[in-house]
């Protein structure tokens, strides 16, 4: 479990990090990448043994907010592939489960807020400036993938 709440952490900042109307990372080689960097970046912020005991202690407490938000945006999902299998993907069904989708959306972003601002006090100024330059390269990552197939 701790090795998990540890995970959920770099996972958070770079997610908070990155701007939710970033296009979707895809598949194959390039998920991988942008994955790796994440490590990387978990593995560059060289968290003292104090910081990370910190950092569990704050995502612990979280942790029925992060199992709630999982749960919801889960259904919301499934919700989704249901209308649009039943109804169509223009249908008034498949149009409320996709604003399903967006409020689940919405309120994970705002968790991860949280829990990044409840974070972000206990990371020096050298930490913050590598969360930082990892979000850079990934939005990067990101736009040059993008640009690469035209869009």
């Amino acid at each position: 479990m701790k090795k998990k709440m540890m995970f959920i952490l770099p996972l958070a900042l770079a997610a908070a990090l990155l701007p939710l109307s970033a296009a979707p990372i895809g598949q194959g080689q390039f998920r991988g990448a942008v994955l790796q960097k994440i490590l990387d970046l978990r593995s560059d912020l060289d968290l003292t043994k104090t910081q990370q005991k910190e950092i569990r202690t704050i995502v612990e407490g979280y942790q029925s907010e992060i199992k709630d938000q999982w749960s919801t945006g889960k259904a919301a999902r499934e919700e989704m592939r249901s209308a649009v299998a039943a109804h169509g993907p223009e249908s008034p069904q498949a149009n409320a489960a996709a604003e399903k989708i967006g409020d689940a959306a919405t309120s994970g972003s705002l968790l991860i807020a949280k829990i990044v601002t409840d974070v972000k006090p206990l990371l020096t100024e050298d930490q913050l400036e590598k969360v930082q330059s990892g979000r850079a390269d990934i939005i990067g990552m990101i736009e040059s993938r993008m640009n690469s197939r035209g869009l």
